[in-house]
């Protein structure tokens, strides 16, 4: 059998109360036996296959339900709110969700919470059989739940390791996604039953078709978002300019400033942040650098050519149209309306106003009113004054972007690219959300990408002694089976994990210095400065 050696350190030794730290670490080391038998060659990923999958391709079922509505015998049918595949028939629909919901209440008998107290948001529990993963995630305080169950047999079909924590992490984030664009489940379903399984399907079945999962798990896990590193003066600049524009246009509450695809300043909740910044570089700024590349992109607004030349201006809205340019206001073109949090925590309807000038964008969130008969949520409405707030913002917002373009060699990060990396990364700061990675596209990278039993290794690493707490818990060192060196070193708060390919030391202070020299050379002021 083959051998996987495990080596962790738990921080600083102190022999004594009156003695200064040392630099020595407690170290553990454990040898565990794996499955594998000594012949069989382990699987390397396959540097030409996507980094992602489709989520639909491994899909078993996703469902939204309503308990509530399916307490009366002959009718719980009614509790399926939306189900995919829609082609299942009702009987096994209604099946699937009444076990979901029989298994949340009986595993609740087990817990030690008060009787009738609401559950935690995002409360989950987790099944594994023999042939499916399933997933079930409450929220609203319980009223509705989410389940995901993917297939076994198409997941190892794939190499794709089933990190049920990273499942859950996707399972909110659709939630969250559809709550940005729709508001609470609970508000729609008080319109009526109709109304929200309208909008579910309206949503999930468009969403969920185009929705990828990483093959690296953590990555889904840690759903964090890009940040860039601006001079000090750039970047003060910035956040005078987003005031300057609040107090010009007091109907601006919210700003988020983006440079190439990268988060530069926010003001939004940071429980929004994520989603927000997933929907604007995923989505909308993908389809306007789509126009842009077009001969005729520079007059485009919402994918519609403008009557006259825009020349006047270097930047555009990428949501809404400006009438000054001869567009007429129509319920297609009108601004997208998206949910986000007040202080008081509370949803509230927000139109969104993007305009984007030489890889500069800034996003605008302007408070609405509540929806009434008299006002209902699709009448297109201009949420601020079109022209004057182009006029005042174009000038800035061009020079902001050609000073940050001038600046970026100074200010990225020294992080190691192309035929100089011997290694790849993924660095997460919770505090922030700033999530890092060499694992992309178009990186350029020529370390060949590691085995698919390293993805299984890290996640199970990370659950061990990162996920769990454990105290003073600093670093930990794994070797697989092929030779490969998983680190995850954890400081401040901050996770940094490295998959280092086979080299010719393999005893445990080897690896310790090289990671050290790592460190020193890539990711020190990761650990000490702002993401």
């Amino acid at each position: 059998m083959s051998l996987t050696t495990v080596y962790f350190s738990l921080g600083n030794v102190c022999p004594l109360p009156t003695d200064p730290p040392t630099q020595n670490f407690t170290l553990f080391w454990f040898r565990f036996v794996a499955t594998d038998s000594v012949n069989k060659q382990p699987k390397m990923a396959d540097p030409d296959k996507a980094e992602s999958f489709k989520l639909i391709d491994m899909m078993s079922y996703f469902f939204v339900s309503r308990p509530a509505s399916g307490r009366r015998e002959g009718f719980e049918y009614q509790r399926v709110m939306y189900f995919n595949p829609e082609t299942e028939d009702s009987l096994k629909q209604t099946d699937i969700t009444g076990v979901a919901e029989a298994f949340i209440g009986f595993t609740e008998n087990f817990r030690k919470r008060s009787s009738g107290a609401i559950p935690d948001e995002y409360d989950h529990r987790y099944i594994k059989s023999k042939k499916q993963l399933e997933v079930y995630v409450q929220v609203e305080k319980g009223q509705f739940i989410l389940g995901l169950g993917l297939n076994r047999e198409a997941c190892d079909k794939v190499s794709y390791f089933v990190h049920m924590a990273s499942i859950k992490a996707l399972v909110i984030r659709t939630y969250e996604t559809f709550r940005l664009f729709y508001g609470t489940l609970e508000s729609l379903f008080a319109i009526s039953r109709g109304h929200c399984m309208q909008r579910l399907d309206q949503f999930f079945s468009h969403y969920l078709s185009l929705m990828r999962i990483s093959q690296i798990p953590l990555i889904d896990l840690f759903s964090g978002v890009g940040f860039m590193t601006l001079h000090s003066i750039d970047f003060l600049e910035v956040q005078c300019f987003v005031t300057r524009i609040v107090e010009k246009f007091p109907t601006v509450c919210n700003s988020v400033f983006l440079y190439q695809d990268k988060l530069v300043h926010y003001t939004v909740d940071k429980s929004d942040i994520s989603v927000l910044y997933r929907y604007l570089t995923q989505h909308l700024l993908r389809s306007a650098v789509n126009d842009e590349l077009k001969p005729d992109g520079s007059m485009t607004v919402t994918g519609k050519k403008a009557t006259e030349p825009a020349e006047k201006h270097l930047g555009r809205f990428i949501t809404g149209v400006v009438e000054s340019i001869g567009q007429e206001l129509t319920p297609e073109s009108q601004f997208p309306t998206i949910y986000m949090k007040k202080d008081d925590g509370e949803l509230r309807r927000h139109s969104l106003v993007v305009y984007r000038s030489l890889n500069a964008t800034l996003c605008l969130l302007v408070e609405l009113p509540e929806a009434t008969e008299d006002a209902p949520e699709d009448t297109a409405t201009e949420p601020v004054d079109l022209s004057a707030l182009q006029a005042f913002i174009d000038p800035e917002l061009s020079r902001l972007g050609s000073t940050i373009g001038d600046h970026i060699p100074s200010t990225t990060v020294k992080v190691p690219t192309g035929g100089e990396l011997r290694f790849h990364y993924v660095y997460f700061n919770p505090d922030s959300l700033s999530l890092k990675t060499s694992f992309s596209g178009s990186n350029g990278i020529s370390t060949p990408m590691p085995p698919t039993a390293l993805y299984r290794q890290v996640c199970e690493t990370f659950d061990h002694f990162v996920d769990v707490g454990t105290p003073k818990f600093t670093q930990v060192e794994v070797k697989s089976i092929d030779d490969w060196w998983i680190v995850v070193k954890k400081e401040n708060g901050r996770i940094l994990t490295l998959f280092l390919p086979s080299i010719a030391t393999t005893t445990v202070v080897d690896i310790h210095e090289n990671v050290e020299q790592i460190i020193k050379s890539y990711f020190v002021n990761l650990f000490t400065a702002s993401p």
